[in-house]
């Protein structure tokens, strides 16, 4: 089984759905999950092979970002892949110093309650929420990301041969998830969870 962690009208707007199957917490889901007011992800140990997600990090709070993670790495078997794509903090500060025009382009983050600067366009790419009203609204930014942190994330979970890719650029089980809109803004990365030592012993001594 595949899973998609994404809104159900994003993963809707997909060409080519396949196998995966999405979870969000629409009761129209798959997988129905409310990530805003719980952890655990309502599947079995090993039990999801790959698991990609678009942007929903990038909403979860701060301190509940490894917790969700761990969470990815219980589910999905050994040798499975996670494919994580979230607003690229870096990227935001880049298009702020040297070209501030592309942070209007189409797709941005972008809010009514903050001013339509630079500024306050770059604040919505991570942590802001613009409103006390917006404190319990699902999709408000609560968190920001560059490579460095998400990498820090995957690897405290147990997850390894994390890299960083690019639109489009991805292993073969996730070709035709990435949104093309999000390709101006977001950070794509993968990471795989490692076969257990034991596993490991019994298919050396399978072997011998």
């Amino acid at each position: 089984m595949n899973i998609d962690f994404r809104p159900l009208k994003d993963f809707n707007k997909i060409e080519n759905i396949g196998d995966w199957k999405c979870m969000d917490d629409s009761s129209s889901a798959d997988i129905s999950f409310n990530w805003l007011e719980t952890d655990i992800i309502p599947l079995s140990d090993n039990s999801v092979d790959n698991i990609y997600t678009s942007c929903i990090l990038s909403f979860i709070y701060p301190s509940k970002i490894l917790y969700m993670i761990k969470e990815f790495y219980r589910v999905t078997k050994e040798y499975g892949r996670i494919r994580i794509c979230v607003p690229d903090f870096e990227l935001g500060i880049k298009y702020y110093m040297e070209d501030r025009k592309m942070l209007f382009k189409k797709r941005m983050p972008s809010s009514d309650l903050l001013p339509p600067t630079a500024l306050g366009v770059l604040q919505l790419w991570g942590s802001s929420t613009p409103s006390p009203d917006f404190t319990y609204y699902k999709y408000t930014r609560r968190i920001s990301f560059d490579f460095e942190s998400l990498m820090w994330y995957l690897s405290k979970a147990g997850f390894v041969g994390i890299n960083r890719r690019e639109h489009n650029d991805c292993s073969k089980v996730f070709v035709g998830r990435d949104y093309e809109p999000n390709q101006l803004f977001v950070l794509y990365v993968e990471a795989t969870k490692p076969i257990s030592f034991d596993n490991y012993m019994r298919e050396i001594c399978s072997i011998l």
